[in-house]
């Protein structure tokens, strides 16, 4: 009695803290106390849920201290307590699956709840917790539970809400290109998860200009009875289908790989050009897909675009045509879309010319042949070449028609010099001289009087010439030939046509034996072939009965004989000189026609009465050239 420890609160100085103090009541004389003999015992109560908690021994506020009966004092030596805390056992509310549009709603509490809190993604409030599912987003989301009792304690869990997404995916496969009036097929795929589906529902639309509708095969899903509903949209809009499938089982969900077709359409291309576009629209309902758990969403859908392609023909060059050639080719090589007829529209001045359009009618093997005017002159035609396939698909080309000869014409051996025998240019025949341009012929041209040889590639039209003449007697003609095709390409060479007088003077009769009375060549009468100006002179004819004559025709020259005397002997020969003669220098005159009068003795031949030549008349007696008339 008396020796109770004093304890005291040590709240006043720290938090969680008690000071013991005891004295001996004996008066100091000391106690014994045994190993393991509790001096305090502490009653507690756990607060916390984890870790560990210490009871420590401490000097606090006073010294942690001790004192002998022989009044030695000194630190205790303290062995703190420390204990581990289990936590409460919490249970956390069950897993949940949500749709991801579904609205938010509140969490229901785990145990224990005496105080609850919910957190993770999603999750909002203070009590009561709400989830938000398109907050959250679609996935598995982790939501934390902390549950604590009355005495205060807590402890966490963790459990899952699953916001679900239908995440099919409708794909409409079409062809990256496709040919006007083609026969295609376009799929309508799946992908993207398609798990446990209990419906679905799209229209699909397009543009009925471009693609016709010929039929459809669907895929039956779920057995018998999962055939879907293909509904025709077009009382909607035009170009448009509806498909609607239900799970015939009972909603539990069918599941289909990803790139199962559900849904095959069959068209025919239409369009020449462009794009076509195959649309997964939610018209005339929601473009929807709902699991087995009665999620519902819009599907995600990639629309087919293909390119348009026209009907064509691959065209070859219309080669060029000669002047007069009554029809054209026009050579193909391929065409795409099968193109089954043909038409050719020429323009105004093609059509001027004489050129008739052709209607639609059936498309050859190649060539087409196309009609061409006989007389389309030299030029090019333009027209419109289009081609269409029995279901109406067209094209359209432009081509052209040329009508040309773009090849001078070729003179291979130009007319052979001619020598034509005459004074003049009169001479000349076939053709006749002409100093202006005259028309001629090709057959003319190459005869065998100018041997010429001519050709063109389109044939020879029109041969003219012209000459240019130099002299006379020779004269030199310079003949320049045309030779022109229906183009108007032309070709000429030169001729030279020689016209010379080479054929000599003939005396038919030369001038009869004179008696002339006299003494002298004075008693002569007309003199004997002096003449520098006509064809041997008159007298020469009408006295002495001589006979001339030279194809030249008159201009030749007659020179004397010789001289005379009483009696007088005329001997010598006589010469003429020719018109072609009269012009040339006298150091060429040894090159003249010499014609040779037989030899006179004029005391036999021709009697003139007279002592001297004076007595010569019809012509005088000249010792000099004297001229003579026209005649003999």
């Amino acid at each position: 009695m008396g020796g109770d420890p004093l304890i005291g609160d040590g709240d006043a100085l720290t938090m969680g803290e008690l000071s013991y103090t005891w004295f001996d009541p004996a008066g100091f004389d000391g106690e014994d106390l045994a190993d393991g003999t509790t001096i305090l015992t502490l009653t507690m109560k756990a607060l916390v849920s984890s870790g560990t908690a210490t009871v420590s021994i401490t000097d606090n506020p006073a010294v942690k201290e001790v004192v002998s009966a022989n009044f030695c004092s000194n630190t205790v030596t303290s062995v703190n307590g420390s204990l581990s805390f289990t936590p409460i056992t919490v249970t956390c509310p069950p897993n949940l699956t949500v749709c991801a549009g579904d609205p938010d709603f509140i969490l229901t509490d785990g145990s224990p709840n005496d105080i609850a809190v919910h957190s993770g993604t999603g999750v909002s409030g203070t009590g009561p917790y709400t989830f938000s599912p398109v907050g959250a987003g679609p996935g598995t989301h982790v939501i934390t539970y902390t549950g604590t009792d009355a005495n205060g304690c807590s402890n966490t869990c963790n459990y899952q809400i699953e916001v679900e997404l239908v995440q099919l995916t409708l794909t409409s496969v079409a062809p990256i290109s496709v040919t006007c009036g083609d026969q295609i097929q376009i799929p309508i795929q799946v992908s993207n998860s398609f798990t446990d589906i209990s419906s679905l529902q799209f229209s699909v639309e397009w543009d009925e200009t471009k693609l016709q509708y010929l039929g459809n095969t669907a895929l039956q899903i779920g057995g018998v009875g999962g055939d879907p509903l293909i509904g025709d949209g077009d009382a909607l809009t035009m170009g448009e289908l509806s498909y609607t499938w239900f799970d015939p089982a009972g909603f539990d969900g069918e599941d289909l790989a990803d790139g199962t077709t559900i849904l095959t359409l069959t068209m025919k291309v239409l369009g020449s050009s462009g794009t076509a576009t195959v649309s997964i629209t939610d018209n005339p309902a929601v473009k929807e897909v709902v699991s087995a758990n009665f999620c519902s969403n819009t599907v995600t859908s990639v629309n087919g675009s293909m390119s348009l392609n026209p009907i064509t023909i691959t065209l070859d060059p219309i080669a060029a045509i000669c002047p007069g050639v009554t029809t054209a080719l026009l050579p193909y090589t391929a065409t795409t879309g099968n193109p089954i007829e043909y038409k050719i529209d020429f323009d105004a001045a093609a059509e001027a010319a004489g050129f008739v359009d052709v209607a639609y009618t059936a498309l050859p093997a190649s060539p087409i042949s196309i009609a061409v005017p006989a007389n389309a002159t030299c030029g090019t035609y333009n027209a419109t070449l289009m081609i269409r396939n029995m279901m109406g698909c067209m094209n359209t080309y432009n081509i052209v028609v040329t009508v040309e000869d773009n090849v001078m014409p070729t003179i291979t051996t130009c007319p052979v010099t001619r020598d034509i025998e005459g004074c003049n240019t009169g001479a000349i025949t076939g053709p006749a001289y002409s100093t202006i341009s005259a028309a001629s012929s090709e057959a003319e041209f190459e005869n065998a009087t100018n041997q010429g040889v001519a050709s063109d590639a389109c044939g020879i039209t029109e041969v003219t010439y012209i000459d240019v003449a130099v002299g006379a007697c020779p004269t030199v003609v310079t003949r320049t030939w045309t030779v022109k095709d229906a183009c108007g390409n032309i070709k000429t060479c030169d001729q030279t046509i020689n016209v010379d007088d080479t054929t000599m003077p003939t005396i038919t009769a030369c001038p009869v034996t004179r008696d002339i009375e006299g003494c002298n060549t004075g008693a002569h009468g007309p003199g004997v072939f002096d003449h520098l100006g006509g064809f041997l002179g008159a007298e020469f004819g009408c006295d002495h009965q001589g006979v001339a004559s030279d194809p030249a025709g008159s201009g030749s020259d007659v020179y004397r004989c010789g001289g005379w005397h009483c009696p007088t002997v005329v001997t010598g020969p006589g010469r003429l000189k020719t018109p072609a003669e009269i012009s040339k220098p006298a150091s060429r005159r040894s090159t003249w026609t010499t014609i040779q009068c037989p030899n006179h003795d004029l005391s036999g031949d021709a009697q003139h009465e007279g002592c001297n030549t004076g007595a010569i008349t019809g012509p005088a007696y000249s010792t000099t050239s004297a001229a003579l008339g026209s005649g003999i």
